[in-house]
Parts: C-alpha cells; structure tokens; sequence
C-alpha cells in the first residue's frame, strides 16, 4: 500500500476494544477452507489475520496466501520474520531454496527479496508468518527505491475495510489487536 500517512494503534482501535491480555485464535482447515474468511491483500495474494501489533510494535502475524502464478513485490523487513509452510510451495526469486510443506523460515532484518508461488504448483501456498515489524517494498531489485509499507497498522486497516464491507463482526478483529 502505497505511504499516504502513518496510522497508531489509537488512530484505528476504539479505547473500549485495546486490550493487553493473552487470547487464542482457532484456524481450523474447516475455517481456512471458507473464502470468507480470507481477506484481499493483492491480486493473488490473502491473508487471515491472527495478531496485530500494539502501539510499541507494529508487527503481525498470518497465514499469507499465494495463489500459483502470484508473488508479492520486492521488499524488505525492518525486523526480524518467522514462517512455517502449512501448505505448498513457494521461493525467493534471489535465493536457491524452496519452502515446502514443513518448511520454517528465518529472515533477518533488512534482506530484500520477492516472494513467488511458480505458475506449476499444484496448490496455493499457505504459510504462517511473524513480522516482528512492517513490510518496505521496493520499486524492484534493480532499482531499490521505497515505494510502499505495510505493517500490523495498515493490514489492520485493509482488514477493518473488508469486513466492513462485506457485514463481517470487526470486534474478532479488534480482539487481534496486543
């Protein structure tokens, strides 16, 4: 999403919902089976989310969905990420590794890659990621200039849109929100 202004956590979470204990999340194969439950990100690409970060940290936490044929632009994390691949296959264009099914994921801070589901894959990609910060993506590989950001906040907006209009409960979101 293109940087229009930084959002807080006051700006999008009611003072009555902000809440700081723990909480579980259950995203049974049932649940991620229905496409109600996934939220638009890009064409491609959506997320069901589980955590949304507070106003210390503005990380997150999904199960990213990647349809085959679909990638995500160039980017970069400011901070650190985990993943664990539930389902599929996907790659880094810059790297000679692939996650499959099992696979976890460590990606340090700073290292800019494009994420891609190959055409041929026999399923989407799902994959359970940890941002512990936002996304920076770039014009391209070549020419690394900023030109986007998402993070806890502004997937937090993407998802307050989408079950707005689509009559969802927004509270189930807000219970996201640590």
């Amino acid at each position: 999403m293109p940087i229009s202004r930084f959002k807080s956590y006051t700006d999008l979470i009611p003072s009555d919902k902000r809440v700081f204990h723990d909480y579980t999340v259950d995203v049974t194969p049932e649940f991620m089976a229905d496409e109600d439950n996934w939220i638009p990100y890009i064409p491609g690409v959506d997320f069901i989310p589980l955590w949304f970060g507070n106003r210390s940290q503005p990380g997150f936490s999904n199960i990213l969905r990647v349809q085959p044929g679909s990638q995500l632009n160039p980017h970069y994390h400011p901070a650190g990420v985990y993943g664990f691949t539930i389902q599929g296959s996907w790659r880094y264009l810059e790297h000679d590794w692939v996650a499959n099914t099992g696979s976890f994921l460590w990606e340090p801070p700073g290292e800019a890659h494009t994420l891609v589901v190959d055409a041929d894959a026999k399923v989407p990609m799902m994959t359970y990621f940890v941002s512990l910060g936002g996304l920076v993506y770039l014009e391209s590989m070549e020419n690394p200039v900023p030109v986007g950001y998402d993070d806890g906040f502004t997937l937090l907006e993407i998802a307050l849109e989408h079950y707005k209009n689509t009559g969802k409960d927004v509270d189930k979101l807000y219970a996201l929100c640590r």
